[in-house]
């Protein structure tokens, strides 16, 4: 029993150190990117400005693609964003079980909802 225990002990200590070693590395990845970007390191101020693009959260789901060019001349950042289109919302407003009939009824936005909505977003990225 003991030698089970002993060896699932040294299990988990090994995973655990892998994740350090995996968090470890990331964080200083992190770091370097920053330090190039202080540094004004033309590829590290496009990937910096790519990553956080990318890594932005909406209230929806749509493929980002983004790309980014910066000029170190002009110190200009210029940004290539695939925004969604309004076909990419949600239209559905309200969902509601209907017990007399035993089924479900969805509700969904006007088209004049929609429209004030897609704004919204757009004015949002």
């Amino acid at each position: 029993m003991d030698n089970q225990l002993d060896n699932q002990e040294r299990e988990w200590q090994k995973k655990k150190d892998d994740f350090y070693m995996l968090q470890n590395d990331y964080n200083n990845k992190i770091n370097e990117l920053f330090l190039k970007y202080e540094n004004k390191q033309t590829a590290a101020i496009e990937r910096y400005n790519q990553l956080i693009l990318e890594n932005s959260n909406y209230p929806f789901l749509f493929i980002k693609k983004v790309e980014v060019l910066y000029s170190a001349e002009n110190k200009v950042i210029a940004v290539e964003y695939n925004l969604p289109i309004p076909e990419d919302l949600p239209t559905i407003k309200d969902e509601r079980y209907i017990a007399r009939s035993n089924e479900f009824r969805q509700y969904h936005f006007t088209e004049t909802q929609m429209n004030k909505k897609y704004d919204i977003v757009i004015v949002v990225i």
